[in-house]
Parts: C-alpha cells; sequence; structure tokens
C-alpha cells in the first residue's frame, strides 16, 4: 500500500529564511557549548586548587599524626 504525503508549499521567502534560522542555531549551539565548556574549565581549576591545599595539608602533618583528622575536614 503506497501512502502519499501532502506536499508542503515552500515559499521562496521560506527557502531563503531556512539558512539564515540554520546559521543562527548553529551560532547559539556553539555559544552554549563555549559556556559549557568555561565552567567545565573553571571546575577542574577548583577541584586542582583544592587537591593541592589538601596533599600540601597532608605532608605538613608530622610523622604519627592521626591521619583521619585531614579527612574529617573534607568537604565531600
Amino acid at each position: 500500500m503506497l501512502f502519499l504525503l501532502p506536499l508542503v508549499h515552500v515559499t521562496e521567502k521560506d527557502r531563503l529564511r531556512q539558512p539564515v534560522k540554520a546559521e543562527l542555531r548553529a551560532q547559539e549551539v556553539t555559544r552554549e557549548l563555549e559556556n559549557t565548556t568555561r565552567v567545565f574549565e573553571l571546575h577542574m581549576e577548583e577541584l586542582c586548587g583544592s587537591k593541592k591545599r589538601y596533599l600540601s595539608e597532608i605532608r605538613n602533618q608530622p610523622r604519627g599524626h592521626n591521619s583521619d583528622t585531614w579527612r574529617q575536614r573534607l568537604p565531600f
């Protein structure tokens, strides 16, 4: 059985708008990706800074110190 779809009349005006709409959408998606990337970079910088602080704190503890003390101050 053959189903025919109704023909959709596309005006010249619509045909000219399509590339413009596509370009605007591409720019929007690009901006969103750039923003997401920047947020990810900021989170990574924050995590690396936290890691360095915690490692520095561990290294500076005197030998024989209770190693659970620094774990109690971790934010997670």
